[in-house]
C-alpha cells in the first residue's frame, strides 16, 4: 500500500495544531525516508494516524480494531478523511464521513478506471471495513509491522495468543484454521446427529419394552371382555322380562286411567252445579229486599227531586246575598278612605294654625322690646338691635288674621263630612254578614241530604234491577239440586284402584336400572375395546421398531466412525497442529532477517533468536511459548527482550517488527511500498539514532519500499532524512 494523498476536515488535532479546519497533504512525489516535522501539538500524529484506509487513529485507539476507537471524541460535528493510496498499479480511494452530532458514520472504498471512481462499498461500515481487510490485510497485523505508531504495544508485551494470530496472518494459514473450524463444526453436527439417533434408540427400545407390556395387557383385556358378554346377555334377558310386565301394567292402566277421567269430569260438573245451587240460593234469600225496593224507589225518587228543588232556591239566595255583601264591602272601603283623607286635612289645619299661633305668640314677645328700651322712636328704625322687634310689631296683625282663618272649617273638609255622611247610610243594614252565614249552612245540610237520598235511591235501583234474577233463581234452584244429586249418585257407582301407578313406577325404575347398568358395561366395554385397540397398535410399532433398530444400530457405528474421523482432522488443523509446526518454522526464518539488519547497521554484538517452544517444568515434552532471545557477543550472555534497556530493545525491536514487515511482504502476496512510524527514538543517545535511521535504508533497501513516513523531534534525524513535511501555519514538503 503506497500513499499518494491525504485530506482531513474538521479534526480537532488539526484544528488546534495549525488553526485550520482543513488539511491536504500530496504524497504521491514522496520517496525514501520522509520525515514529518513541527513543534509539539501542531497535528504531526494526527496527520500519520490517518495515512491508511483503517476506520482508527492508531495512537487514539485502545486496540487495533474499529469498534475500539470512535472518531467523534477527534473530530467536530461534520468531520471527513479522504485518503488515496495505490496497490500495486491501482489507485482506491477511502472516504469517511463523520456526524458528530447523530454518532453516525458512512465509509466508502472507490477504485480508480480510467477517469472514474467505481464505488467497491456502500457506505455501511461494516461493509466498507471487511473490504479494506481484503484488500490491505488484518489490521492487527497492518499495525505491529506496516504501521508503528507513538507508544505502540512492545512486542515483548504481547501475549502469546496476540502473537499467534498475527502470525496465523502472516504465514498466510487462515485457511488451516478455517478448515480446522470447519472440521469442528462438522464433527458438532454430527454429534448432533449422533445424539438425535441415540435418542432414537432409546425410544425404539421404550416402544419394544412397551409392545411386550401391551401384549400381556391385550390378554388381560380379552378375558374382561369375554366377561362383559356374559353380564350383558344376561341384561337383556331381563329387560325383555320387565318390558313384558311394563306393558301389562301400563294396560290395566289405560282402564284405570279413563274411570279416573270421568270420575274427575263428574266431580268437575258437580263443583260446577253445587256452586250455582250456592249463588242461586244467595239471590233467593234476598228476595223480600228486592221487592222492598222495587215498591219503594219512586218514594225515594220523589224525595230527591224536593231537596234538589230546595238546594236550587238557597243557592239563588246566596248569590244574592253576596252580591249585597260585595257592595256593603265597597261602601266600606270608600268610608275608610273619605274619613282617612278627612282626618289628614284636619291634622294638617291644626298643625298650620298651631305654628301661627306659636309665630303671632313670638311676634308679641319681641314687639315688647320696643317699650322696654329708653330709645325714642324716632331711633327704632335705625338701630340695628331694634330692627327685629320692629318687623314683628308690624307682622302681628297679620298673624292675628291668618291665626283666625285658620281656626274656619274648609270647603273640602265639609265636603268630605257630607260624603261620608252618605256613605254612612249605605252601612246601615249589618246583618247581612249573618244571613250569609246561614244560608250557606242551610245549603250544606241540603247538599248532605240529597247526597244521602241518591246513595240509598241507587242502591234501590240495583236491588230491583235483581228481580228478573230472582225469578229465574226462584224457578231454577229446584232443576239443579235434582241434577246435582244424580251425579253424586252416579260418583257412587266408580270405583279406582291407586296401586297400579305405584307399580308402574316400581317397574320403570328397575328398567331404568337395567339401563344404567347395560349403558355402564357398554361404555365399559367401549372402553376395554379401545384400550385393546391402543395395545395391538403398540404390539405392531413394537414389530415396526424391532426392525428399525437394526438399521439405526448401524447409522450409530458409522457416526461414531465419521466423528473420530473429524476429530483427528480438527485437531491436526487447529493451533497445536499444522499450525503450530508452520509458525515453529518461520520463527527462524524471522530471526534470520532480523539478525542481517542488526549486523548491517550495529555490527555482529547482537543477534536474536525466537523460540516458539519450551521445555516444560517438569522437563516432560514441550509447551507453547514467545519469547524473542538476544544473544550479546560482547558480552557473552543471551536475556530475553524483555529483561534488556530501553535504548537497545528499542532498536532491536523495530528490527524484529521491520523483519516481520519483510517476512510478511514475500509470504503474504500484498504489496506493502510505505512504512510509518512514530517517535521510536526517543530512548537512543545520538551515535544510535544515526544507526537507527542507516537500519531505516536498509529496510527499504531489502525489502524494496519505496517510502517510510516517521515521526521524531530528533533534528539531526530530519537532515538525514530524503525529505521533509513540515507542518505549521502552512505544510511545506521539501
Amino acid at each position: 500500500m503506497r500513499p499518494l494523498s491525504i485530506k482531513l476536515q474538521g479534526f480537532k488535532g488539526i484544528s488546534s495544531g495549525i488553526g485550520k479546519e482543513e488539511i491536504e497533504i500530496n504524497l504521491s512525489d514522496l520517496h525514501g525516508l520522509v520525515a514529518v516535522t513541527g513543534p509539539n501539538g501542531a497535528g504531526k500524529t494526527t496527520i500519520l494516524d490517518n495515512m491508511h484506509p483503517f476506520r482508527i487513529m492508531p495512537y487514539r485507539a485502545g486496540g487495533y480494531s474499529s469498534k475500539a476507537f470512535s472518531y467523534y471524541s477527534e473530530c467536530y460535528e461534520n468531520s471527513v478523511k479522504e485518503f488515496i493510496f495505490q496497490i500495486g498499479h491501482t489507485i482506491y480511494k477511502s472516504l469517511i464521513m463523520i456526524d458528530g452530532r447523530r454518532k453516525k458514520q458512512e465509509a466508502y472504498l472507490y477504485e480508480k478506471n480510467e477517469e472514474n471512481w467505481l464505488p467497491l462499498c456502500d457506505g455501511k461500515v461494516d461493509n466498507y471495513d471487511k473490504t479494506v481487510c481484503s484488500l490491505v490485510g488484518a489490521s492487527q497485523l497492518f499495525f505491529t509491522t506496516v504501521f508503528r505508531c507513538q507508544d505502540a504495544v512492545k512486542l515483548s508485551d504481547y501475549t502469546k495468543g496476540d502473537i499467534k494470530d498475527i502470525f496465523i496472518e502472516l504465514l498466510g494459514i487462515d485457511s488451516f484454521k478455517l478448515k480446522g473450524q470447519r472440521a469442528k463444526e462438522i464433527r458438532a453436527f454430527l454429534l448432533q446427529q449422533l445424539e438425535m439417533i441415540q435418542r432414537q434408540v432409546e425410544n425404539l427400545k421404550a416402544i419394544i419394552v412397551e409392545s411386550e407390556k401391551a401384549k400381556t395387557e391385550a390378554g388381560e383385556t380379552e378375558l374382561k371382555l369375554s366377561a362383559i358378554k356374559s353380564q350383558t346377555e344376561e341384561i337383556e334377558k331381563a329387560l325383555d322380562r320387565k318390558s313384558t310386565a311394563l306393558q301389562t301394567l301400563k294396560s290395566e292402566l289405560a282402564v284405570y286411567e279413563a274411570a279416573v277421567k270421568e270420575k274427575k269430569s263428574l266431580q268437575l260438573k258437580a263443583s260446577e252445579i253445587q256452586m250455582r245451587c250456592v249463588r242461586l240460593k244467595e239471590v233467593i234469600v234476598k228476595a223480600k229486599e228486592i221487592r222492598t225496593a222495587v215498591e219503594s224507589e219512586k218514594s225515594y225518587l220523589t224525595e230527591c227531586e224536593k231537596l234538589k228543588l230546595s238546594y236550587t232556591e238557597t243557592d239563588k239566595a246566596v248569590n244574592t246575598l253576596q252580591r249585597e255583601l260585595n257592595t256593603l264591602r265597597e261602601v266600606e272601603t270608600q268610608l275608610a278612605t273619605k274619613e282617612r283623607m278627612l282626618s289628614e286635612i284636619r291634622v294638617k289645619r291644626e298643625s298650620q294654625q298651631k305654628a301661627l299661633k306659636n309665630d303671632l305668640r313670638k311676634a308679641k314677645h319681641t314687639s315688647e322690646l320696643l317699650h322696654k328700651v329708653p330709645c325714642g322712636d324716632e331711633l327704632h328704625g335705625k338701630c340695628e338691635l331694634l330692627k327685629n322687634a320692629v318687623t314683628a310689631g308690624e307682622s302681628i296683625p297679620k298673624l292675628i288674621k291668618e291665626v283666625h282663618l285658620s281656626g274656619k272649617v274648609t270647603e273640602a273638609e265639609k265636603g268630605l263630612a257630607k260624603e261620608i255622611t252618605e256613605l254612612m247610610k249605605g252601612r246601615s243594614n249589618t246583618d247581612i254578614r249573618q244571613q250569609l252565614e246561614n244560608t250557606l249552612k242551610h245549603k250544606q245540610e241540603l247538599s248532605n241530604l240529597i247526597a244521602e237520598c241518591e246513595k240509598v235511591l241507587l242502591r234501590q235501583r240495583e236491588l230491583s234491577k235483581r228481580l228478573p234474577e230472582l225469578e229465574l233463581a226462584e224457578k231454577t234452584l229446584p232443576e239443579c239440586e235434582k241434577e246435582l244429586a244424580e251425579i253424586n249418585g252416579r260418583l257412587a257407582k266408580i270405583k279406582t284402584n291407586g296401586d297400579l301407578n305405584q307399580r308402574i313406577q316400581s317397574a320403570s325404575k328397575e328398567i331404568a336400572t337395567l339401563k344404567s347398568r347395560q349403558k355402564s358395561i357398554v361404555q365399559e366395554e367401549s372402553e376395554l375395546r379401545k384400550h385393546l385397540g391402543a395395545k395391538e397398535a403398540l404390539m405392531k410399532q413394537g414389530v415396526t421398531a424391532s426392525a428399525e433398530m437394526v438399521t439405526v444400530t448401524e447409522k450409530v457405528e458409522t457416526l461414531k466412525r465419521e466423528i473420530s474421523e473429524w476429530s483427528i482432522l480438527e485437531k491436526a488443523l487447529g493451533n497445536d497442529g499444522i499450525t503450530a509446526l508452520e509458525i515453529d518454522d518461520a520463527g527462524p526464518a524471522i530471526s534470520v532477517i532480523t539478525n542481517e539488519l542488526l549486523n548491517s547497521c550495529f555490527g555482529s554484538r547482537f543477534s536474536v533468536r525466537i523460540d516458539t517452544q519450551a521445555v516444560k517444568a517438569n522437563n516432560k515434552g514441550l509447551k507453547e511459548t514467545f519469547d524473542i532471545v538476544v544473544l550479546d557477543s560482547e558480552r557473552d550472555e543471551s536475556k530475553s527482550l524483555k529483561k534488556m534497556s530501553g535504548g537497545e530493545k528499542t532498536w532491536i525491536e523495530d528490527a524484529i517488527t521491520k523483519a516481520i514487515s519483510l517476512f510478511n511482504a514475500s509470504k503474504s502476496g500484498i504489496s506493502y511500498e510505505a512504512l510509518f512510524t512514530d517517535e521510536k527514538d526517543g530512548a537512543l543517545d545520538a551515535n544510535r539514532k544515526k544507526e537507527f535511521i542507516a537500519m531505516k535504508k536498509k529496510v527499504l533497501d531489502i525489502g524494496k519500499y519505496d517510502v517510510e513516513f516517521f515521526i521524531s523531534q530528533s533534528p539531526e534525524l530530519h537532515e538525514l532524512a530524503d525529505h521533509k513535511i513540515e507542518i505549521g501555519q502552512t505544510v511545506t514538503i521539501s
